[in-house]
């Protein structure tokens, strides 16, 4: 069985149907909105002391993003844009403005802080930028598994890098050496930080990903590890590169035994991440349930910490972000959902 043209159409289909640059919008409020939580959360309604500079900056790290979809869009025609040049000439001119903003805002940042404050301020850029020059291999040439590797630790990599922005950079350019804040307080806006963006990163995957994933899994299958006591071993077919596999199918590879998982598998029985994109996508409503059951569990713990507080300006709006994300994460299974039973069921 081979899904490789189904799965290339999918893949065409999925990407004309959603628009990058309206999802990264999405997603740059999320942390812009963080990013506010946490220095009122520092600074509360002491405006004098609030460090704008550092915040203009670090919102024009958040917004890199937002460019790069914006410049796919436009090279891909989104109907977001069209062919208008004066969209085009504006969107130019937008970019102009975001590099002489973050020019000014870094050489006052230099002048009121030591370089090595600044340097942490650039720190996540560095870093996924040296990470893209290493990764030169092209993704239409990356086994599926690998992609799904690559997706999986990309949104673990930007959640970090998100709650690294807006949780910790904050609490690095204080205005002032004498400003009191609470260490509790902080460290729990960074945990939800990082936690809401997992969830909204995850959706965003499923959301545009789900098709050539869902595909994909049934192409591959799965396979584990067994150990038979009562059956010979030795007798066991050796594992054939072109053929394949039924469910249920035993076979031997590097001298161990491996049982089939799903109805038809091609992938290496060595393959964790095939095998974890079985896991995932075989039964993809489990998935999705519990993404939506690990959100729900969000949405109490910001629940309870709010009727225990008395921050609840700082809570409060985590509360509403966390009910947003629950929804999310609801809308995204019901939009899956007719793709649960294409294949195998």
């Amino acid at each position: 069985v081979d899904f490789g043209h189904i799965d290339t159409t999918l893949k065409n289909l999925a990407i004309s149907t959603y628009s990058p640059f309206r999802l990264e919008i999405l997603v740059f409020g999320f942390t812009v909105c963080y990013l506010l939580i946490q220095n009122f959360n520092i600074y509360r309604y002491n405006l004098y002391n609030y460090n704008f500079h550092a915040l203009a900056l670090s919102i024009i790290i958040l917004a890199r993003r937002l460019v790069i979809k914006l410049w796919v869009s436009m090279r891909r025609r989104d109907p977001l844009f069209g062919n208008s040049v004066h969209r085009l000439l504006g969107a130019l001119v937008f970019l102009v403005l975001i590099l002489f903003n973050s020019l000014y805002c870094a050489a006052q940042l230099f002048k009121r802080h030591s370089w090595m404050t600044c340097l942490f301020l650039f720190l996540p850029s560095l870093v996924s930028g040296l990470l893209r020059m290493f990764s030169t291999s092209s993704a239409s040439k990356v086994p599926a598994s690998l992609q799904l590797s690559r997706s999986l630790r990309k949104v673990v990599a930007t959640s970090l890098e998100f709650a690294y922005i807006c949780g910790y950079l904050p609490i690095s350019f204080l205005s002032f050496e004498y400003i009191y804040y609470n260490p509790t307080r902080i460290l729990i806006v960074i945990v939800y930080i990082f936690l809401n963006t997992l969830v909204l990163l995850s959706c965003k995957l499923l959301y545009t990903r789900f098709i050539e994933l869902f595909f994909q899994s049934a192409n591959l299958g799965g396979w584990t590890s067994t150990h038979i006591k009562s059956m010979d071993t030795s007798s066991l077919p050796e594992y054939a590169v072109n053929e394949v596999y039924a469910k249920g199918s035993i076979v031997r590879y590097h001298d161990k035994t491996y049982i089939a998982l799903g109805e038809h598998n091609t992938a290496l029985p060595a393959d964790k991440m095939a095998s974890l994109l079985h896991f995932l996508f075989g039964e993809p409503d489990r998935t999705h349930m519990a993404l939506i059951g690990f959100q729900a569990i969000m949405v109490l713990s910001s629940l309870v910490i709010v009727f225990r507080t008395n921050h609840w300006t700082v809570y409060g709006p985590i509360l509403l972000i966390n009910q947003f994300l629950f929804i999310c994460c609801i809308y995204v299974r019901r939009k899956n959902r007719k793709h649960f039973w294409a294949v195998g069921q």
